[in-house]
């Protein structure tokens, strides 16, 4: 009972010694070791980035519906980083600085903007990119990541594969390629038309094609001509030295259509049991006739109900979703995020007119004649042209179709129109009334 008694004491005694310490007396102790450790581990991440010779390559797909980014980094010791990217024809490849630090886990940061963050800001964050990465695993040839924002079990990955000497220019050549691949910005031609053929060349399927750059992605639209209803699907992209493929195969007739070669004549073409798919401008019509169904007393009221219409792409918080993906892609490659249509101007002598509002906050007028056939139509003839549409023939072209548009109330807002183009159905958009 004594032994035990001098026990109790003695760690009574003991456990007053260490309340009664001052915590600066013991915390550097552990502190000092922490502080070591935590330095030499981002010191091993730094090292690691910094080893490959020739930098590394990422195939980039921040979610799992977008298209590969193609981009190649070369870390320096001094904490900068040089990319160089395929992404919008390299315009935001700056040379940036990097950091290696640990918060809840070792993280890559890079911190100054760059093809990340462009990535990240793209479109109203469409993309969900980012621009900070956690390290989940390092060995000899690759480093992989995982996104520091994703919830849920299964978040994204990104993996640094160790660059060869060719790899960046590779990347390079892959710019030109989707220039080549976004041209409605490029060209006066509209339709697109993404065909399917049978061994005699006979048209199975006639649907329309555009190109998403920010999300990388392919927009396959097909038109019901006896509902005049229109429906998509979108597969994310990856860049090959001759052509792409689509990441979720097209699926026709049970057959999977992925993989496209690009030919000499601009289109792409791609072989699959007995069927040619082929992706070019003008290849057939959409529609030969007027579409009924798409008939509406909506027209005679359109002029009437408000002088001003407004639509809005998927950036502004006015986006209204009814407007088709072809739509929508064309305002982006023709750099529209917004189109104004006003109707009897009085402060403008009573015309007409679109309104293309620029970057730099300039705009441009298309102005004319709005031409209705009551119960079908509305056709805008083009009077002039005020301010510079450069960048905006291909969608002045659409607007000014000579067939015009079918015009049909929509329950997005309480003064919703959709606009749907009657040479292309596909290309419809939804405006609001002010």
């Amino acid at each position: 009972m004594i032994k035990n008694f001098k026990t109790y004491t003695l760690l009574i005694i003991s456990l007053c010694f260490f309340a009664c310490s001052d915590d600066n007396d013991v915390a550097p102790l552990f502190d000092s070791d922490i502080d070591a450790r935590v330095a030499a581990q981002i010191d091993n991440y730094k090292k690691a980035l910094v080893s490959s010779e020739f930098g590394w390559v990422v195939k980039y797909q921040p979610k799992n519906s977008a298209g590969i980014y193609n981009v190649h980094l070369d870390f320096n010791d001094d904490d900068s980083v040089e990319i160089t990217s395929d992404y919008k024809n390299g315009e935001s490849d700056l040379k940036t600085s990097y950091r290696v630090d640990i918060g809840h886990f070792p993280e890559l940061v890079f911190e100054n903007y760059t093809f990340f963050h462009e990535l990240f800001l793209a479109q109203g964050f469409i993309t969900e990119a980012e621009f900070e990465f956690i390290f989940d695993d390092i060995s000899d040839n690759q480093i992989v990541f995982r996104s520091k924002t994703d919830r849920g079990e299964n978040p994204t990955k990104i993996t640094f594969e160790k660059a060869t000497q060719n790899d960046k220019n590779l990347i390079d050549s892959f710019k030109t390629f989707y220039n080549s691949l976004e041209t409605e910005s490029t060209t006066n031609r509209i339709l697109r038309n993404f065909v399917v053929l049978d061994a005699q060349n006979n048209i199975l399927l006639n649907s329309t094609f555009s190109f998403a750059d920010a999300e990388r992605q392919g927009v396959i639209t097909t038109f019901d001509t006896e509902k005049g209803s229109i429906s998509s699907t979108s597969h994310g992209i990856e860049i090959l030295e001759n052509g792409f493929e689509l990441i979720d195969p097209f699926i026709f007739n049970e057959q999977e259509i992925k993989a496209f070669v690009l030919n000499n004549d601009g289109t792409y073409t791609s072989t699959d049991g007995n069927m040619t798919s082929i992706i070019g401008y003008n290849l057939a019509p959409i529609t030969t006739a007027l579409v009924p169904s798409l008939f509406s007393e909506d027209v005679d009221a359109f002029r009437v109900n408000h002088r001003r219409y407004v639509y809005n792409d998927k950036s502004s918080n006015f986006f209204l979703p009814q407007t088709s993906d072809d739509f929508l892609n064309l305002g982006v490659a023709s750099s529209l995020n917004q189109i104004v249509i006003v109707f009897d101007d009085p402060n403008a002598g009573g015309l007409s007119y679109f309104v293309f509002p620029h970057i730099n906050g300039s705009v441009s007028f298309l102005v004319f004649n709005p031409v209705v056939i009551s119960g079908e139509r509305i056709v805008f003839q083009l009077d002039f042209i005020s301010g510079d549409i450069s960048d905006h023939i291909t969608m002045a072209n659409l607007l000014l179709d000579p067939n015009g548009f079918y015009i049909n109330r929509t329950n997005e807002t309480n003064a919703s129109y959709s606009l749907i183009n009657v040479s292309i159905p596909n290309f419809r958009f939804s405006v609001h009334g002010l």
